[in-house]
């Protein structure tokens, strides 16, 4: 994935940046020349260039964060649960995780459907408490 990414984020840029080299030569074609086929030659280069750089970079950039941010939260949820006998609450992952507490919810009620555990009401604040179940054998070497 990381090869992939790099590649897409420098094909983007070059791409951005054959856009951005070519777009004065369509406002110079236009308006010092009124030349407007030498601008549309331009322009049909120049634009197509420039979106699917933009796509590309846009694209790339997001897989990288999201890609990175989802392996240390996985890191985080699973040194928290270890901490916390198996319990964790959203605000406690967001803290720890540095997201926000929709993320949180959100990825606790994934990770709740999948490895088949439980929440229920903390009595005191309210706040949800997700259990989880460690398979048999965690946490022995």
């Amino acid at each position: 994935m990381g090869q992939n990414v790099r590649l897409r984020i420098v094909a983007g840029a070059v791409l951005l940046l054959l856009a951005a080299v070519l777009l004065p030569f369509v406002l110079f074609a236009l308006v010092a020349r009124r030349d407007f086929q030498s601008a549309f030659v331009f322009w049909i280069v120049a634009f197509p260039a420039g979106t699917i750089g933009f796509y590309l970079l846009t694209k790339a950039l997001a897989e990288r964060r999201t890609g990175l941010s989802y392996s240390e939260l996985d890191l985080t949820f699973a040194r928290l649960l270890k901490e916390n006998n198996w319990q964790i609450t959203a605000s406690r992952l967001a803290e720890g995780a540095g997201i926000s507490i929709e993320e949180a919810r959100r990825y606790l009620d994934e990770k709740t459907l999948v490895m088949d555990g439980r929440f229920s009401a903390d009595e005191q604040s309210g706040e949800q408490i997700y259990r989880l179940q460690p398979k048999p054998g965690a946490g022995r070497t």
